[in-house]
C-alpha cells in the first residue's frame, strides 16, 4: 500500500501511521475499512488491552499514549472526586478499623463465661439462653455504638454507588 493511502486511513480514523504499519505486519488488510474500524474500536475501548496497538518494536503512538494518559487522569479525578465527596474510604483505614472491631469483639466475647458465672448460677436453662442472649445483643449494641466503622464514615451511611463506571467501584 502506498504511503499516501496510508496517511489517508490514518488520518480517517484518527490513529498513526505507525500503528497502521504495525497492524499491517500483523497481517491485518488495511484495505478492509471494516477490519481496520474494528481494530480502532477494541483499541480505543478503555479497559480494552492495548496490545493490538502496539507496533512491531513494542512501543505505542504519541496519540495512543495521550489517550491512555487522558483516561488514567480522568479516573484518578473520579476517585479523588468520590474521596471527597466521602463516597470513597482508604482500604488501610478500612482494614484497620475491621482488625479493632475483631479485637474488640473477640476480647469481649471471650469475656462472657467469666463475666456471667456468678449470673447464671442456679438458672434454668430458659434463664440461662435468655441471660446469654441480653449479653450478645448488649455487646452487638455496644460494638455498633462504638463502631470505628461510624468514625470513617463521618456518621454518613455507607451504601451502594449504582452510578460507578466499569473503571471505578461501586
Amino acid at each position: 500500500m502506498a504511503s499516501p493511502n496510508l496517511s489517508a486511513i490514518a488520518r480517517h480514523h484518527g490513529i498513526s501511521r505507525n500503528t497502521l504499519q504495525g497492524w499491517r505486519d500483523q497481517g491485518l488488510d488495511l484495505t478492509d475499512e471494516k477490519a481496520v474500524a474494528e481494530r480502532v474500536t477494541t483499541m480505543r475501548r478503555p479497559n480494552a488491552p492495548d496490545t493490538a496497538s502496539l507496533s512491531p518494536a513494542g512501543s505505542e503512538s504519541y496519540a495512543e499514549a495521550k489517550r491512555r494518559r487522558a483516561v488514567a487522569d480522568a479516573t484518578v479525578a473520579e476517585l479523588k472526586a468520590g474521596q471527597q465527596a466521602g463516597k470513597l474510604i482508604d482500604l488501610a483505614e478500612v482494614e484497620q478499623a475491621f482488625a479493632e472491631i475483631g479485637f474488640v469483639l473477640r476480647a469481649r466475647l471471650l469475656a462472657l463465661p467469666s463475666n456471667l458465672v456468678a449470673e447464671l448460677e442456679g438458672l434454668t436453662g430458659a434463664q440461662i439462653h435468655l441471660a446469654l442472649k441480653k449479653h450478645v445483643y448488649q455487646l452487638l449494641h455496644d460494638l455498633h455504638e462504638n463502631s470505628p466503622i461510624e468514625k470513617l464514615t463521618a456518621g454518613n451511611p455507607i451504601t451502594q454507588d449504582t452510578s460507578a463506571s466499569d473503571t471505578g467501584r461501586g
